[in-house]
């Protein structure tokens, strides 16, 4: 599958697996890539994908879309893995794994070839690619001055609070009030108590 690794020094290591023929990006919320970054056009560049081919298309972007070093304006290009593409000043690099099968292949090379398919699908099986194609890349830090207001890092969505509450307690372990908390109450009720019956003994002569 092929996939984009962001290499800016902001966000690097960041991916994004290219998982449908048609992928959109740009700085609008339509997009199915959104990079929020000043640098983009609204709708910037759309991304086609047809097995181990990556073709890039400049929807007429201000800044352009740059493939391997050649800019493109309202122009397409195919693109080989390791190039890198630039949306504005977002930089990429387009990694395309190679094809399972060959179409010169031996039998010996076809009994390889099929245990990697289905080690492969295996892998698929235990680590199921998510439901929405959809990510938002958007800034995290607050920009140096001359700098771009937005730098894009993955900002994955919350978990709801029932789902995470958990994670602060370890394994075992329950919440429970610190014991000096309570042996505080107790000493308060405690002395009220003392207050209390001697107001009535007093109250009383």
């Amino acid at each position: 599958m092929p996939k984009l690794v962001f290499i800016d020094r902001n966000f690097a290591g960041r991916v994004y697996p290219l998982t449908i023929e048609k992928t959109t990006v740009g700085r609008s919320d339509e997009n199915v890539l959104v990079i929020r970054d000043s640098s983009l056009s609204a709708r910037h560049c759309e991304i086609l994908v047809n097995g181990t081919e990556v073709i890039v298309r400049d929807l007429g972007s201000r800044n352009g879309t740059v493939v391997d070093g050649r800019m493109l304006r309202n122009q397409q290009s195919a693109v080989k893995n390791g190039q890198i593409v630039r949306f504005g000043l977002v930089d990429a690099r387009v990694e395309i794994e190679a094809a399972a099968w060959s179409d010169e292949t031996n039998p010996e090379t076809a009994v390889f070839d099929h245990r990697r398919v289905m080690r492969d699908q295996r892998r698929a099986q235990k680590n199921p690619a998510p439901t929405s194609p959809a990510m938002k890349l958007d800034s995290a830090a607050p920009a140096a001055e001359g700098e771009s207001e937005s730098k894009t890092i993955l900002a994955p969505r919350p978990l709801p609070a029932a789902e995470t509450a958990h994670l602060s307690e370890a394994p075992g372990e329950t919440r429970e009030q610190p014991r000096g908390g309570r042996m505080l109450l107790v000493w308060l009720a405690v002395a009220l108590a003392v207050v209390l019956l001697a107001w009535l003994l007093w109250g009383r002569k």
